[in-house]
């Protein structure tokens, strides 16, 4: 398991992802995300084009 720490950043509070955790999901700084809260756990996962509502 892979640990990170919360950090503020100006009004926002960021979560940052470990390389390897990034390069095992094929994600990059630019990826879009969905946030979910599960049986209270945090779940991040990846938006497809067609998944994203504009």
């Amino acid at each position: 398991m892979h640990t990170t720490k919360l950090r503020k950043v100006g009004g926002s509070v960021m979560l940052s992802i470990p390389p390897a955790l990034l390069d095992v999901l094929h994600l990059t700084e630019n990826t879009q995300v969905g946030l979910a809260v599960d049986n209270g756990q945090l779940v991040v996962k990846p938006q497809t084009i067609s998944s994203l509502h504009f």
